[in-house]
């Protein structure tokens, strides 16, 4: 194959991983078996027997629609998070068509360049293994494809040389010394991304001793966009799982669908369509674990646990976060390791916090109530706890029409005003109580509300709320429009309620007896307050829904899944996390091993010397003793090292293999000086004489040391070629004349 085929080859290959990579950043299958089912085909279109291109006017044509179809899909979505998937799919194209059109070496440079973009938007969007994997291959293959394009550069413009230059370099020779430089390029490189990557860690948040605020956290995200699902997906990934373990310590099944808490939001953003938690002052309280107790309060005064107490143990399977999805409501929590956590007492969410860890969590048991009382909830919530005023009406005026409209049809008998609500404490969660449970078992209608995790059905109309245009035009959604529907009802109304994520735990295993949580089971729901200290737990969506994904798309793959979702976790726990915190954490614990086997050695090497001092009766004199042997075996062994990178020296120069004898060894250093003299004195062989051709080559003048250095030459050609080993009195008399030969050269003539 000709050096210009090879490298049409080698881009498309690279052209196809970065498709690949691309393709798993955007998590679409179909893309990829299309892109790259056209990409592998160009190679039989155009290197195949006819060897055809595309016209340039077609070429042309084809590249209007793809810069078409880029700005029609900006204009459909305006959105700058969808930038770069744009730019992903336009670059992904552009490489597609070129790979069909006619290529020099300038091409292909430009397609090296499009896969770089299409690689970098593929970056920017995913954090998964899989796509960290195809990004290294890239990595590793680009550098050795851009070689092998600036080679041909210069093999095409380079003109047939002479006998005397050798035209463009080809050979074994030139072969191994390409491959040697690649190989180094590339340890070099990776060795090099890993100490920049060590040394400079991603910036994960402002403060990472902030328990919480925004910061962006690997895996999960405390705000709900209801123009995007990105939280929204039916993959099977198995993201943890979790035993719910009674007083008995059996594993046990939870009898209702068991929701896990990540994070709870209750401001709606009227121009963005976003929920995000209250912003303010930090309301959390923070709790280091104790290694000596089997579980740590997460409250002061520390809850009393009663009998309907159990202990939730999760394991992290594929995701990486610092946030503790546990279920309503903690009251204590433990880890294999010392952690710091923050419990927020506003809306009881824990979190880990603090500089004293390497990575995310892995496995931990969190301690709950499910069904929690004032005495239990009073020292969680703290002195703000029950002090917690109403929330805001919410403000989209639509929702408040709607919301009275439904109460006058849906609660029978006469409800408690909110005047009246405000006035008795008890009325208010009464009433709070019934106007949530109308709405929510109205929202639940199948008949009315249909779940779909499709919505590009889902027309939003300039100035329309998505929350009253899923109420009143399209009365389809997934969960965080339900709970966004029944958070809304509730507060034009003087509800108080907020909204929840985090995943909801329904596939329950029998032979391991506990929940594995998927991917497909991230979830939204709605918390109502029913009592000073309570919030109680509603989900809106209808469940049947959730039942039907819980069972959908099971196979035999999920088997061994596990496998995959294991490295994962390793990758986002120990790679994706990697911030400053966690660098000054591993730093911190390093330096401490290294202090520890430093005091461990010294403390091993003077117990040795005391005990051999003793033996041998040194007394006084022992550190004496000592010192001069130390120094005598230092000075032996840098006389070894010496030794050892001499004969490896005289090995390379002259070619003897690494089985040749010692003899033979000395025959060739004896050699190599005596070149080296002849070099010193001016006279070196031309790059193509053997040196016995050199020095018979060499005038009258130089007889007497010519004389002297071809006894030398020949037997090293008999030891090297002709495998004989020189015997002791051969040595001895080539390094006679070598000695005579330093002093001959040294006269002027």
């Amino acid at each position: 194959m000709s050096l210009g085929r090879r490298v049409r080859l080698e881009v498309l290959i690279l052209a196809v991983l970065a498709i690949a990579a691309f393709c798993v950043s955007q998590r679409s299958f179909g893309m990829f078996l299309f892109a790259s089912g056209l990409a592998i085909l160009s190679w039989y279109v155009t290197e195949g027997p006819r060897g055809r291109r595309l016209p340039k006017w077609l070429s042309l044509a084809t590249l209007g629609v793809i810069v078409a179809n880029a700005c029609w899909e900006w204009f459909l979505r305006p959105d700058p998070s969808e930038a770069m998937s744009i730019l992903g799919r336009f670059s992904m194209w552009l490489t597609v068509l070129k790979l069909y059109e006619s290529r020099g070496a300038r091409d292909d440079a430009q397609l090296l360049a499009l896969t770089a973009v299409l690689v970098i938007s593929g970056t920017l969007e995913t954090i998964d293994l899989l796509f960290a994997v195809l990004l290294v291959a890239y990595g590793l293959d680009v550098m050795r494809v851009a070689m092998l394009i600036e080679l041909a550069s210069v093999a095409a413009s380079a003109s047939v040389g002479s006998a005397a230059d050798g035209g463009p370099a080809s050979g074994r020779r030139f072969t191994r010394s390409l491959r040697r430089t690649v190989g180094f390029t590339l340890a070099g490189a990776t060795v090099t991304a890993m100490v920049v990557f060590a040394v400079f860690p991603r910036r994960l948040d402002a403060d990472p001793r902030r328990p919480f605020g925004g910061g962006p956290v690997s895996g999960f995200v405390d705000e709900v966009d209801l123009f995007s699902g990105e939280r929204i997906t039916e993959s099977r990934r198995e993201v943890f799982s979790v035993r719910w373990i009674d007083r008995q310590g059996e594993s046990v099944r939870f009898p209702q669908p068991m929701l896990l808490r990540g994070a709870v939001m209750d401001r709606y953003q009227v121009v963005s369509n976003r929920w995000i938690p209250a912003r303010g002052p930090s309301q959390a309280r923070t709790v280091t674990v104790r290694e000596d107790l089997p579980m740590t309060p997460l409250s002061i005064p520390s809850v009393r646990p009663r009998s309907e107490t159990y202990r939730q143990q999760v394991e992290m399977r594929s995701m990486s976060t610092a946030t503790a999805f546990a279920a309503f409501a903690p009251i204590g929590v433990h880890t294999e390791e010392r952690r710091t956590f923050a419990i927020d007492e506003r809306t009881l969410v824990v979190r880990e916090i603090g500089l004293d860890r390497v990575s995310r969590l892995q496995s931990y048991e969190v301690q709950i109530e499910p069904y929690p009382g004032p005495e239990t909830l009073a020292p969680l919530l703290g002195r703000r706890g029950g002090a917690v005023p109403s929330l805001p009406e919410f403000p989209i005026p639509e929702i408040r029409e709607i919301a009275l409209e439904l109460l006058s049809d849906l609660v029978d008998g006469e409800l408690p005003t909110a005047d009246q609500a405000r006035a008795d404490p008890e009325v208010r969660w009464e009433r709070n109580r019934i106007v949530s449970r109308a709405f929510a078992s109205w929202l639940q209608d199948t008949a009315r509300f249909r779940y779909t995790t499709d919505l590009r059905d889902f027309i939003r109309l300039d100035g329309e709320d998505p929350i009253v245009a899923f109420l009143q035009r399209h009365r389809f959604g997934h969960c965080e429009y339900f709970a966004s529907a029944l958070v809304a009802l509730c507060r034009s109304v003087g509800v108080d309620a907020r909204l929840v994520t985090g995943f909801v735990a329904m596939e329950w295993d029998p032979g391991t007896r506990q929940y594995l949580v998927r991917e497909s089971n991230a979830h939204a729901w709605v918390e109502v307050r029913t009592g000073r200290f309570l919030w109680s737990s509603i989900d809106p969506t209808p469940p049947e829904s959730l039942e039907s994904i819980a069972s959908s798309g099971r196979g035999w793959f999920d088997r061994f899944r596990w496998i995959y979702d294991r490295a994962e976790l390793f990758w986002s726990s120990r790679v994706i996390s990697y911030d400053g915190a966690v660098q000054a954490s591993l730093a911190e614990r390093l330096g401490r091993e290294f202090e520890g086997a430093g005091d461990r050695v010294a403390a091993w090497l003077d117990d040795g010397r005391s005990r051999l001092a003793q033996r041998l009766s040194l007394g006084r004199t022992a550190t004496v003793w000592f010192l001069a042997v130390s120094a005598t075996l230092m000075a032996g062994a840098a006389a070894g090292a010496l030794v050892l990178r001499r004969r490896r020296r005289v090995r390379r120069r002259s070619g003897l293999p690494r089985s040749a004898p010692a003899a033979s060894l000395e025959a060739a250093s004896v050699h190599l000086e005596t070149m080296d003299l002849w070099d010193r004195a001016g006279l070196a062989p031309a790059s193509w004489q053997p040196p016995r051709a050199f020095l018979q080559s060499l005038g009258a003048s130089w007889s007497e040391a010519v004389a002297l250095s071809l006894p030398i030459v020949d037997l090293h050609y008999r030891s090297r070629f002709a495998g004989e080993v020189p015997t002791t009195t051969q040595l001895g008399d080539v390094r006679q004349r070598l000695e005579r030969l330093r002093i001959l050269l040294r006269r002027p003539h």
